[in-house]
């Protein structure tokens, strides 16, 4: 990638649209770019990286911080960068828009416009795809553009202070090792996951053997170690014990079947026993039922007899009872006559004691409200006062005011006046200077003139003729004294002088101007002071101090009338709250007085009504005939208790008779249905076959839960065998797996014992590192002198942890091996400088298609001495002899007398200019730049 031209707007120090021009300055060689500090020359690095990348070039600054706070509000930010890449032109844009507040201000930035034009005149937009076209046209990524094209400030010594882990990072950004890393991790994985899986499978073993119940020496010598016995010896001993267990529950099943066939017989004997002896117990209860029910039917028919006049007698208590309840209505109204008096009487009671509490708090409102209408009379007297305070406070604030422009412009005056004696003071000084400086270059130009005469006259001889005059006589030849000044040194003592005059006039214009200032505040404090003979600057001074004091004595007044005014303040908000309250008090014994009334007139209503239902009770009552309704409902209820046994009795007996005759003929009906059985019966021999019966039951169970028993034995030792082996075979292949991951894992991971213990990534990267160390010591060697050679450390250490990727320096003067961190400043600049330089090259080498044909270096020079400073630059001039340009960016001077070709920001009175300088040549920006 070459840099052809790069136009930036509003773009960090550059407040204006700037065009620089850098096709001659990129077209081979080494280039400077020059300036004082805090100029901008690194924010040209940030405007290209950001151009293509959307970033800055180094990690300090983010796209955030890149818009000029000295560009005005209505110019955009934005870089447009020119570039060629193998032989052909490319151009990328990138703008940042503004976002605006509620006010129409600009509030913030971000990345919101980009493209990027290929030579064909097809064009990408969209910050990501414009960012990713810039990756595949370079083939770089910002990181690694950043490492191997834009070295940032201070950055490229990353690398040669990284450890192993950091330094495997960034190679692994620039040339891609990720899948050797992923190789690693998928290796670890996997060898995981084997292991967690012969884990499994070994335990699935373990709990299978536990369960197989199995007894023998040879069975038992297996399950103990089941692992050291091969697969077909593991067969063989299983199916021999379980073919055992299977003979076992064979016999068993075969005894099982004749016992069960006898005890079906003796089941059967017993049974028909059983129902011969229960057919005897079945005449024997018939015939007892029957004589039960014939007597039962006796005393049930001797019962009804008594009561049968009972139906009679229950119908005429009903009737009295009916007689007695027609009167129970009297009893009802009288008690609810009652009750309503009562609740009456309660409720006149508490409408009285509300009128007492009601009346109370009338009393209570009617002082408040005395009170609060003398509060509120005097603090309307008091508050009459406040305008003749508050037009007082106005004219000494208005005062207090005038006092202070007058002792500002008595403070511009003294400080225009010190600066003024101070220039004045350098303007003699510089005057005298270069006044000595004129007579220096008089005497200089004299001394060469006679030099170059006495020169001339040596070589005159008699009869020869002057060179000068063409005389042949030399009377009186000019003679040499010394050695004369040369043209050179009268040149540049001319451009001193020139030099110096542009300052003394300079300095004559600043006096003027802070004369012509001085002049202005006289006049305009001439109106409130009369100046003595003394200096004006003592009369001002006695004006400030005067003027001083005023205003002291002013705050102090103004503060004391203030307070009254804030107090003032205070009592209006309190005069409203206490008419306010004043208010709402009226309102509220108004409401009292209203309520009382009302319940006044309700307390009158209710006595009344409370009397006449009294005359009504004692009148109902006289009436009665029982004292209450209870002693009434007490006689209802004694008469209709005593009809319902009556009717209850009657029924009882009736329901009884009836129970008693179906009961007799149900048993009647029995007896007849059983007398014929019980013959040719066998119960007598009913216990003998319920033993035999009993006897083969128990012996069957037994055998029964025997064969249950071995036959659940044998299927679960017969199953459980087959899951072992089933478990055993694949634990065995999964160990041969299991042993060729582990193999690969460990080489992957670097974790084979007693070998350094390097990744597969960092062999790979370690094989690539030596190459860049090749080429870097190149360059190291001859920066240095000879003198230091990087190399990878190697130690004990190593076997123990992850390495493979540390530097030492070799220091070939003194035979010793040391860390690169005890370098100092300026050797690990060179040593810095040359592994990048390295690195930029065994990029283009490693990755196809890149062609780095511009490399950019900022800063770090400063910390060389001179003879390093040239074997650097020379280094760096091999670099670039291939037609590859390098720029360095650095404010030292020295680099500036070396370097031709430059890039030079100059800032004069906060104003810039960006110079492009050549052999030769110079070209000015068109557009100034402002800087922060």
């Amino acid at each position: 990638m070459r840099p052809l031209k790069l136009t930036i707007s509003a773009f960090g120090p550059y407040a204006d649209e700037t065009v620089i021009d850098l096709a001659e300055v990129c077209r081979g060689g080494l280039f400077l770019i020059t300036g004082d500090t805090g100029s901008g020359k690194t924010m040209i690095f940030d405007a290209i990286t950001y151009a293509l990348y959307g970033e800055a070039s180094g990690n300090m600054r983010d796209s955030s911080m890149l818009r000029s706070k000295f560009a005005s509000p209505e110019r955009l930010t934005f870089v447009c960068f020119e570039f060629e890449n193998n032989g052909k032109n490319y151009k990328v844009y990138r703008a940042l828009s503004k976002k605006k507040n509620k006010k129409g201000t600009a509030k913030d930035e971000h990345s919101s416009d980009a493209w990027l034009e290929y030579p064909d005149g097809r064009i990408v937009t969209k910050q990501k795809d414009v960012t990713r076209a810039a990756e595949e046209i370079l083939a770089l990524d910002c990181e690694r553009f950043r490492r191997t094209v834009m070295i940032p400030q201070g950055e490229f010594r990353e690398l040669l202070y990284a450890g192993t882990d950091e330094r495997m990072e960034v190679l692994r950004r620039i040339f891609g090792s990720e899948i050797y890393k992923f190789f690693s991790e998928k290796a670890k994985l996997m060898l995981s996951e084997e292991n967690k899986n012969s884990e499994a499978l070994r335990k699935n073993c373990d709990m299978y053997t536990s369960m197989i119940k199995y007894r023998g020496t040879e069975i038992e010598r297996f399950l103990e170690k089941p692992y050291a016995f091969s697969l077909s010896e593991a067969e063989r001993t299983l199916e021999s014990a379980n073919t055992v267990e299977e003979k076992k529950l064979s016999l068993l099943g075969e005894k099982r079947k004749l016992i069960s066939d006898e005890a079906n017989i003796a089941k059967e004997l017993f049974h028909r026993a059983s129902r011969d002896r229960e057919n005897e117990v079945l005449v024997a209860t018939a015939l007892n039922s029957l004589e039960i029910s014939r007597k039962k039917l006796d005393t049930a028919k001797e019962k009804m007899s008594l009561c049968i006049s009972h139906p009679e007698k229950s119908k005429v208590i009903f009737e009295k009872v009916q007689s007695l309840k027609n009167e129970s209505e009297k009893y009802e109204n009288a008690e609810k006559l009652r009750e309503t008096i009562l609740r009456d009487t309660k409720t006149l009671d508490s409408i009285k004691q509300c009128v007492s509490e009601h009346e109370k708090t009338k009393t209570e409102l009617t002082a408040k409200e005395n009170s609060v209408s003398e509060e509120l009379e005097a603090q309307r007297k008091k508050l009459s006062e406040i305008p003749l305070i508050r037009e007082q406070a106005q004219k000494i604030r208005k005062s207090k005011t005038d006092i202070s422009a007058l002792i500002s412009k008595a403070d511009e005056y003294l400080k225009t006046s010190q600066k003024h004696t101070e220039k004045t003071t350098e303007y003699a000084k510089y005057a005298a200077y270069r006044k000595a400086l004129f007579e220096k270059y008089n005497s200089y130009n004299t001394a060469y003139f006679d030099g170059i005469a006495g020169i001339l006259a040596a070589d005159l001889r008699e009869g020869s003729p002057c060179p000068v005059c063409g005389s042949n006589v030399h009377p009186n030849p000019a003679v040499l004294h010394g050695s004369p000044p040369t043209k050179e040194d009268i040149e540049a003592l001319g451009q001193q002088c020139e030099n110096l005059t542009e300052k003394v006039r300079l300095l004559a214009e600043e006096c003027a101007a802070l004369e012509s200032a001085k002049e202005k505040l006289e006049r305009d404090l001439k109106e409130h002071i009369v100046f003595s003979k003394n200096s004006a600057e003592a009369d001002i001074s006695s004006l400030r101090e005067e003027l001083q004091k005023k205003l002291t004595s002013l705050d102090i007044e103004c503060s004391s009338l203030e307070k009254v005014l804030a107090f003032s303040e205070n009592s209006e908000n309190e005069l409203h709250l206490r008419e306010e309250k004043l208010s709402l008090i009226k309102k509220d014994l108004d409401s009292e007085i209203k309520y009382i009334s009302e319940l006044k007139i309700k307390e009158s209503a209710l006595d009344a009504l409370i009397t006449e239902r009294s005359s009504m009770l004692s009148d109902l009552s006289a009436s009665l005939t029982f004292d209450s309704s209870e002693q009434l409902n007490a006689k209802i209820a004694s008469l209709t208790n005593e009809a319902h046994s009556l009717e209850e009795e009657y029924e009882e007996n009736k329901n009884t008779l009836g129970t008693a005759e179906v009961e007799f003929e149900s048993s009647l009906a029995a007896y007849n249905a059983v007398s014929e059985l019980g013959r040719e019966s066998i119960a007598g021999r009913f216990d003998e076959y319920r033993a035999l019966s009993e006897k083969l039951d128990t012996e069957l169970i037994k055998l029964t839960e025997e064969f249950q028993e071995q036959k659940s034995f044998t299927e679960i030792n017969r199953e459980y065998s087959r899951l072992l082996l089933e478990s055993l075979k694949k634990l065995n292949e999964a160990e041969e797996r299991r042993r060729i991951i582990k193999n690969i894992a460990d080489t992957a991971c670097g974790n084979i014992t007693g070998k350094e213990k390097i990744m597969l990534e960092t062999f790979f990267q370690a094989r690539l590192f030596e190459k860049i160390l090749r080429l870097a010591n190149i360059r190291l060697l001859k920066m240095t002198d000879g003198r230091y050679e990087l190399q990878r450390s190697i130690s004990l250490a190593d076997l123990r942890s992850k390495s493979g990727l540390d530097l030492d320096i070799i220091d070939h003067w003194n035979g010793s091996v040391r860390s690169v961190k005890t370098l100092s400043g300026g050797e690990a600049f060179c040593a810095s400088l040359a592994l990048a330089l390295a690195l930029s090259d065994e990029t283009e080498a490693e990755t196809g298609g890149i062609k780095i044909d511009s490399m950019f270096i900022d800063e770090g020079f400063g910390s060389l001495d001179d003879s390093s400073l040239d074997m650097a630059l020379s280094v760096l001039e091999n670099q670039s002899s291939d037609g590859r340009s390098i720029g360095i960016i650095s404010h030292v001077s020295s680099l500036s007398e070396r370097i031709p070709n430059k890039i030079s920001v100059e800032k004069r009175g906060g104003v810039s200019r960006v110079k492009v300088q050549l052999a030769n040549i110079s070209k000015n920006t068109s557009n100034p730049m402002s800087f922060e």
